[in-house]
């Protein structure tokens, strides 16, 4: 027995040596990966600290330097922070799905399993945009690196694309929850069992179209909140916003109006706070004038989604 036990511990000796010396590996079958095996690996060379590979990985625009590029492939090596956060939390990164877009575009969706061994908790991740050149597939973005009018604009050319939907509920979720749990809503039902759905987005779906309970949550915090205080406005304003998403125009005024109250009676000037307030108050002005700023609402008003 004893023998058979040592003879099985050089043989995973030798493995764990094979792994250290040849690293990700595979560096010169590049071009015959699929798009989630080039994810794996470019996973595995930012672990590694590899630039060099993750440099290869990586689309490029055109005319980006050398310099550029190994400057870029630096930065996206994994921290030290981030290592030790994976590690304390026993999270590993997992590939969900493939899916080849055209021939030179592809997604792949990433989940982080939370627990021993990677198995338990689900949490979506990432949805990673591939680039094919030169024959071979490379990491090109993240969806959450786009912007709020690429979203928009891809929205716009397609209604049904669930996760530009679901994105721009992300973008808009710490300035308008209402407005942001509108578009987590479109996304459900768009994709039931889309790759963003868990337990924890359902209940905030659910849990957010009680709008008195929301309400009365706003107004439990107000508790623990000063008289004069800009987060107090910041309660009022977002609780006018859940109002004016939901068509209680009447009831949101009174929301945005008490907001003012508290912002005219600081003791100090609030810089981002003010800007913000005016940005709440211009969209509220342009709902009330039928000239809505939200794609989603104008995308229901014409009928698409019927």
């Amino acid at each position: 027995m004893k023998k058979v036990f040592f003879q099985s511990l050089i043989i995973i000796l030798v493995i764990i040596m094979v792994s250290v010396m040849t690293g990700c590996g595979r560096r010169k079958k590049l071009k015959s990966l699929s798009p989630k095996k080039i994810v794996d690996l470019y996973y595995c060379a930012r672990d590694d600290g590899d630039v060099k590979l993750l440099q290869n990985l990586t689309y490029f625009p055109p005319n980006t330097t050398e310099e550029r590029k190994t400057e870029l492939s630096k930065s996206a090596i994994s921290s030290a922070e981030e290592k030790n956060m994976m590690n304390l939390f026993f999270m590993k990164t997992k590939i969900e799905y493939e899916k080849i877009i055209n021939d030179n575009t592809a997604e792949v969706g990433l989940v982080l399993k939370m627990g021993l061994l990677g198995i338990g908790k689900r949490i979506p991740f990432q949805q990673l945009i591939l680039k094919k050149e030169d024959g071979t597939w490379k990491y090109s973005h993240s969806k959450y690196e786009l912007t709020e009018e690429q979203l928009i604009e891809t929205v716009t050319k397609n209604p049904y694309d669930a996760s530009a939907l679901y994105h721009l509920g992300r973008m808009y979720q710490p300035k308008n929850p209402a407005r942001a749990n509108k578009y987590y809503k479109k996304y459900y039902e768009l994709e039931p069992k889309g790759f963003w759905i868990s337990k924890e987005l359902l209940d905030q779906i659910v849990s957010d179209e009680d709008i008195e309970k929301e309400e009365q949550e706003g107004l439990n915090e107000l508790h623990n909140i000063p008289e004069r205080s800009p987060d107090r406005a910041q309660v009022f304003w977002t609780l006018g916003q859940l109002f004016a998403e939901y068509g209680d125009y009447e009831k949101a005024k009174m929301y945005f109006d008490k907001a003012q109250v508290v912002i005219d009676s600081l003791p100090h000037s609030y810089p981002l706070y003010e800007k913000d307030f005016d940005g709440v108050i211009r969209n509220f002005e342009l709902l009330l004038q039928g000239k809505s700023s939200d794609i989603l609402t104008e995308l229901e008003a014409k009928g698409v989604y019927k």
